[in-house]
């Protein structure tokens, strides 16, 4: 059997998502965070709590609540598929790399 390869484009769709997200951006992997974040937070909400004897417990719901929130934020994606988390590590990563500045050392007292 002769098979010819014709010239056929690919459109993949756009605005397609490839996993389960509970809000626009926000899937399983950041709930995960998300939710560890809010643990770690309420377990030093708990420390303190016990640590200073106070009986109010406003701040440890202010600790809970901020570090849960700034969790969501971080951890959200936008629209071309990166967050805040995201963009920082790019920024790290490519401050650790090392420089290539290409440049010619002219003398400024001696013509060319």
């Amino acid at each position: 059997m002769d098979t010819k390869l014709t010239n056929t484009n690919l459109y993949i769709p756009a605005n397609i998502k490839t996993r389960v997200e509970i809000v626009p951006g926000f899937g399983w992997k950041e709930f995960g965070i998300t939710l560890a974040t809010g643990a770690i937070a309420l377990g030093i909400a708990i420390l303190l709590h016990i640590l200073t004897a106070r009986e109010s417990i406003m701040q440890g719901i202010f600790i809970v609540t901020t570090a849960t929130f700034a969790a969501f934020v971080v951890t959200r994606k936008d629209d071309f598929n990166r967050s805040v988390m995201d963009s920082v590590r790019i920024l790290i990563q490519f401050s650790s790399e090392q420089q290539k500045f290409k440049y010619i050392y002219r003398d400024p007292f001696r013509p060319n």
